[in-house]
């Protein structure tokens, strides 16, 4: 899937960064165009993918099935973790909340 492919590119990009300058950057757009050509879309939210440093972690997300921003919370369906797919193509209801994470996460 292009997200996924996306995901990975920008996980190098800001790993080539990290190794370059000490940190996690605070913008996507720091990775511009130095690492990235662009700042990959959001396919489902439109705009650019989201990004947040969790716990020192960098995730890049998009706002998954339920088309919000939770903040890189991975999906969940009924409370269980959601595969990417399923957080991709969910409903616009409750059953799946959470985003659709593209690099990043929990370590676990």
């Amino acid at each position: 899937m292009l997200g996924e492919k996306e995901g990975v590119e920008v996980g190098i990009a800001l790993e080539l960064y990290r190794r370059r300058n000490g940190s996690c950057p605070t913008s996507l757009e720091a990775l511009t165009p130095t690492f990235l050509p662009r700042v990959p879309i959001d396919r489902v939210g439109g705009g650019p993918v989201r990004y947040r440093v969790i716990a020192g972690r960098p995730v890049v997300y998009s706002v998954g099935g339920d088309h919000d921003d939770d903040g890189g919370r991975a999906a969940e369906y009924r409370g269980e973790p959601a595969p990417a797919i399923t957080a991709y193509w969910g409903t616009r209801g409750k059953e799946i909340d959470g985003d659709w994470i593209l690099y990043g996460g929990r370590a676990d």
